[in-house]
């Protein structure tokens, strides 16, 4: 079976880590606007997560980027997929799979022994690429700042006793 992406990369298409490619201003109007996940998020935040994390970006052969998917990891043990986003003129060509794919086969995320990521609506697509879905969710657990508690008093707080955070 040919893998959806060789036609793409055949059609000069290609793939980064090139943090300088990246069309921020494009990333976060997909983001902010468009993905129901990040609706709302603003710039700054947007900027701050492609930094701390593995971002690629999948370009046309004009060099216009059409897609993007990040990593948040350590690099040796955590590897959590987010903001995977393929501009809707592009959508079910198999560009999308070739971003989740490519970002899974990183030169620097090979050594992780398992990813995660969560998705409302495309099970079937990543599935296509190997996820499954968790096994013994019952040991996962979240919280929740909407909903959550942390311990009172904040230790960060300003008025903590010198040397309570550290």
């Amino acid at each position: 079976m040919t893998p959806p992406w060789q036609p793409l990369r055949a059609a000069g298409w290609q793939l980064s880590d090139d943090p300088e490619l990246l069309d921020r201003p494009r990333v976060w109007r997909w983001l902010s606007l468009e993905a129901p996940w990040a609706h709302g998020r603003s710039p700054e935040a947007v900027n701050t997560a492609l930094d701390l994390s593995l971002t690629v970006g999948v370009y046309d052969s004009a060099g216009l980027q059409r897609g993007v998917a990040r990593c948040v990891t350590d690099r040796v043990a955590v590897g959590f997929i987010d903001d995977v986003f393929v501009d809707a003129d592009h959508r079910g060509k198999g560009v999308g799979r070739w971003l989740v794919c490519g970002l899974l086969q990183h030169r620097l995320l090979r050594e992780i022994p398992q990813f995660t990521l969560v998705t409302d609506d495309a099970h079937t697509h990543y599935a296509a690429a190997g996820f499954t879905p968790l096994a013994r969710f019952q040991r996962w657990m979240q919280w929740r700042r909407d909903i959550g508690s942390a311990y009172a008093p904040d230790p960060w707080a300003p008025d903590s006793p010198p040397g309570s955070a550290g």
